[in-house]
Formats: C-alpha cells, sequence, structure tokens
C-alpha cells in the first residue's frame, strides 16, 4: 500500500470514526430523551414554576428567594412591587382574595377588582391571578354557592386582563371528603393542590401525595401546581431538606404538575442558598418535573456536560444553542476520546477552552 492510499484511508477512517461518533453520541442521547424523559410539563415551552410563599424578610420581600433560585413570588396587586419583582427576574401570583366563610362572599367586592386589576393588567411580572386559597371548607359549612362564586370572580379578572391566568389553591380535605378536585376544577386555569404529608405522629407518607395525584387525574383537573410542604406546627411535622427533596422528587416523577409552590419560606430559612437551589436538581434552571430533567442528569452524571457557567456550573442554559466548541466536548467526554496529539491546524480555536 502506497503513501498516498496509507494517508486517503487514514483520512477516510478518521471521518468514518468520527461519524460514527457523532451517530453514537446522537442514540445515547436520544436514549435519555426516551427513556429516562419522565413525566413532560404540559406546557413544555415554558418555564417551569417553582415558587415559595410569603416574604423573605429583606428589603424587596425576596432578595433572598430570587438568590435562592426560585423564580415565581405571591405578590400583592400593585404596580409599584411588580416593577420590582419584574427588575429581580421573577414572575408574580398576584393575589385578589380572600373568600369570607363568615359572609360568604369575597372581602373585595368587584369594584376593587375592577380598579386594581385594570391598573396592573398585561403587567409583565404577572403569572397568575391568585383568586383565594383554600375554599373547600366554605362548601361544605355554609357556603354553597362558593364554587360559582370562583368561577365568577375568575371570569370577572380575565374581562379585565384579557389573556390572564387565573389560580386557586385547594386543601386536601374539606371536612367531608379527601381531595375533593371535582368541585372546583373549571372555576380556574390553574388548580393548586395543596398535600402536606409530613406529620408529627407518623412522619412523611409519600402515599398521600399518590391519592392527590390519582383524584385529580380521575377528576379531569387538567393543570395544576403542587403546593409542597416546607413548615411545621404542632400537627404537622417540619420536614427535613431530605423530605423536603423527597416530596419535589416524588411529585415531579409521579405527576404532570406544571411546578410547585413551597409553603412556606419561614421553613426554608435555615437552609442555604446553595441547598435550596440544588432542591430536585444539579442545575437549577433544570428543575425535577421538566421534559428533559432526566436526560440532562443523565449527560451530567455520565459526564457529558458539565454545566454552562464556569466555574460555579449550578446552570445547564437548556434554551441556548450548542456551539461547535461545546459538541466538541461533549463527543471527547462521551466517547472518552484522548487529547490531540498535535494541532489539528484550525487557526480559530487558539486560546479556546475547546481547543485539545
Amino acid at each position: 500500500m502506497n503513501n498516498w492510499s496509507i494517508s486517503t484511508f487514514t483520512r477516510t477512517a478518521r471521518r468514518r470514526y468520527l461519524g460514527v461518533g457523532i451517530a453514537l453520541l446522537a442514540a445515547l442521547m436520544l436514549a435519555g430523551l426516551t427513556a429516562a424523559a419522565g413525566p413532560a410539563l404540559a406546557q413544555s415551552d415554558e418555564e417551569m414554576v417553582v415558587g415559595v410563599f410569603n416574604n423573605d424578610g429583606t428589603p424587596t420581600g425576596h432578595d433572598r428567594i430570587m438568590q435562592a433560585g426560585f423564580n415565581t413570588v405571591i405578590e400583592g396587586a400593585y404596580v409599584q412591587l411588580l416593577d420590582e419583582v419584574a427588575a429581580d427576574g421573577l414572575k408574580a401570583i398576584v393575589w385578589v382574595g380572600p373568600y369570607n366563610e363568615d359572609t360568604c362572599e369575597f372581602e373585595k367586592d368587584d369594584a376593587w377588582i375592577r380598579e386594581y386589576v385594570g391598573n396592573v393588567a398585561g403587567h409583565e411580572a404577572i403569572l397568575a391571578y391568585y383568586i383565594d386559597d383554600e375554599p373547600g371548607r366554605a362548601r361544605v359549612e355554609g357556603c354553597p354557592n362558593v364554587v360559582n362564586q370562583v368561577r365568577e370572580r375568575s371570569d370577572l379578572v380575565k374581562s379585565i386582563d384579557p389573556g390572564a391566568t387565573t389560580f386557586l389553591a385547594l386543601a386536601a380535605g374539606d371536612g367531608q371528603e379527601d381531595y375533593p378536585w371535582q368541585y372546583f376544577t373549571d372555576t380556574v386555569d390553574i388548580l393548586g393542590l395543596v398535600v402536606y404529608p409530613c406529620n408529627v405522629q407518623k412522619g412523611c407518607g409519600f402515599s398521600h401525595i399518590q391519592n392527590a395525584i390519582d383524584e385529580a387525574e380521575s377528576d379531569g383537573v387538567d393543570r395544576y401546581w403542587a403546593i409542597i410542604q416546607a413548615f411545621g406546627d404542632h400537627w404537622y411535622k417540619q420536614p427535613t431538606y431530605e423530605e423536603l427533596e423527597a416530596q419535589i422528587n416524588y411529585w415531579a416523577d409521579n405527576s404532570s404538575m406544571e411546578g410547585y409552590l413551597l409553603f412556606k419560606w419561614e421553613g426554608l430559612e435555615d437552609f442555604s442558598n446553595e441547598q435550596l437551589r440544588a432542591l430536585g436538581s444539579r442545575f437549577f434552571d433544570v428543575p425535577r418535573g421538566t421534559q428533559f430533567f432526566h436526560s440532562v442528569e443523565w449527560m451530567a452524571e455520565s459526564g457529558i456536560t458539565l454545566g454552562c457557567n464556569p466555574p460555579v456550573n449550578d446552570l445547564f442554559c437548556p434554551s441556548e444553542y450548542v456551539t461547535r466548541g461545546q459538541m466538541a466536548a461533549f463527543l471527547v467526554r462521551a466517547l472518552n476520546l484522548q487529547a490531540a496529539a498535535q494541532d489539528a491546524g484550525f487557526v480559530d480555536d487558539d486560546g479556546s477552552v475547546f481547543e485539545g
């Protein structure tokens, strides 16, 4: 075999092996996407809601919440407050309740809703309007019209702010039955399923969460956020960090939730920002429950991806394009290739982290 044919063979082989390598990486990534993708979000092109109730005691009420990696807060219907939320890159669920179980009426009348929702309608920070918190007990204790009233209030808000999303939190029990989601299923756009699985006497039982998920599916609840226990009192047990993470993981792996809200901030104050940012995910911009969480985790565990913001590398940047340099790094790591023995001759990679 002459020199020309050896050179030709070498180039051909390299191209072939590179093609095989790319095909293999694509197959491995596809396997991660299909075999380990987990439950997909109902709206996979939107950022998953990862929020918390109550303010954190800082000047804005959400400085540390933002630093801890949450993207959603509860806020009032005031332009100045929403401006601060938007400035920090957060979204707000705007509180417009509550419902009064003694009078069987909303405490804010329709005129108040028209004025205050009108003032903030269309604001960039608004994720949803929070119509009420746990009205289920009112339904069985003297306010049978509360279901229609919630629906009417939701309709009123959406007539003032067209295209808005409305939200309602529901307790897992109303005094008569467990998981009474069906009564309020069509009253708002998104239900918040309030399920607290940890109590002082029995510890944490995840069958409670599974029952809530099963009932939501049976009742035709299309869209919901999980309200996750992060507090304790004389009845409910304060979850440990591991128990808090286990709750998030259970919801993410077994339901079609579109996000979750932790109740409440006071139960999180002893955890570091790093711990809170890592809840359920090594990359806080790919939380558990998002469509490709398992695939991204698989790539990280396999050493194929390290993150996109070195040296911290707590971000994956899922919406960013992959450069040729990054793809080269993926191939090298996936196929365990050795560094090049000599310079490939490219003039635009000098000093690049991907040069070798």
